[in-house]
């Protein structure tokens, strides 16, 4: 394969999340969302953590893991 892992990831990074977005109100099953305390892509990981947690109104159950310490990467 020609694809680097970096420029896999480089490529999901870049990319839109509007087909998650649009499919968010449709969440049932329960859902972790994980993200580090140092993540570089959010000013608040916190905050961040709990807007997606508030968009996951079918979940069954949400569950938020903040790791202290971690990035994104």
């Amino acid at each position: 394969s020609n694809c680097s892992h970096a420029g896999i990831i480089g490529s999901m990074i870049r990319a839109t999340k509007d087909h998650a977005w649009k499919k968010i109100d449709a969440v049932e099953v329960p859902a972790l969302l994980i993200m580090g305390s140092r993540d570089p892509d959010f000013s608040d990981p916190v905050k961040e953590t709990d807007f997606v947690a508030s968009h996951l109104t079918k979940s069954r159950h949400v569950e938020k893991v903040i790791i202290d310490e971690a990035g994104h990467y």
